[in-house]
This record gives structure tokens, sequence and C-alpha cells, in this order.
């Protein structure tokens, strides 16, 4: 099902974007990789050349910022000559802490990540196609 096809996985240098992204190798998948981690997201590209001969590209990118969300579309419309054809919205952070010892710039940076992070992508990605499979996972 997902053989030949482009996803774009965000969130992909750790965890369940990591998984998600091996997942996606195994099944045939082009994975475009998207982290604002280098080194996690370079790993994660390592381990999908094991795991299959696909197409797989690391990017890096700040979910939060619309600039970058931009520059990793187009990046991944020079690198493949298409758009992703199903998109997983896996950044996310937390800020463990007692409410009434969070700053509220550590508050702002887990909306703007989790929740701005999510509204600017699938805004990019529905911009670059008609209709395509959006999946969001939620951090909360």
């Amino acid at each position: 099902m997902l053989a030949g096809k482009l996803a774009l996985v965000t969130g992909a240098g750790s965890g369940i974007g990591r998984a998600i992204c091996q997942a996606f190798a195994k099944e045939g998948a082009m994975v475009a990789m998207a982290d604002v981690n280098i080194d996690g997201v370079h790993q994660v590209h390592e381990t999908l050349k094991s795991i299959s001969e696909g197409n797989h590209q690391p990017f890096i990118v700040d979910v939060s910022s619309s600039a970058s969300v931009a520059t990793l579309m187009t990046d991944i419309r020079d690198r493949y000559m298409a758009v992703p054809t199903i998109a997983v919205n896996s950044a996310g952070i937390t800020r463990d802490t007692y409410m009434l010892k969070m700053k509220e710039e550590m508050w702002d940076e887990v909306i703007n990540v989790n929740l701005k992070g999510t509204f600017l992508l699938n805004k990019a990605v529905s911009q670059s196609v008609n209709i395509i499979p959006i999946i969001n996972l939620s951090m909360f």
C-alpha cells in the first residue's frame, strides 16, 4: 500500500516519529524525515538505509517557524520532484514541571511546537497538493 509513496514525517529524529519512519520504510515508502534534531534525524536515516533501499532523505525543520516549514516543502519538492502523498505530524515536545514552577517561555515553546507546528505543516502540505492523508499526533 505504501510502496513507492512519498511520506513526510516530522519529529522523525526520535520516539514515535522514528518508529513511524521505520514502519513506512519497511512497507516500501520513500521517507522524508524531518526534525530539528540534526543528529537524531541523521541516525534515523542510517537506520532506514539498513531497512530498505528506498530513497530516504533527512531534512532539518523547526515546525514552529513558517519560514522553516516553507523551506522544508521546497527542499522536498527539489529533492524528490514530487510532493508528499502522506504526511505525519509527530513533532512534539514537553517541559515536565509543575505548573507553578513553569515559566511562560516554556509554555510558549510547547504550544509553538505542538500546536502551531501542526497548523503550519498541515497548511503547507495542503497548499502543495489537493488531498492527501495527514496524520496528527498529540503530545499533550
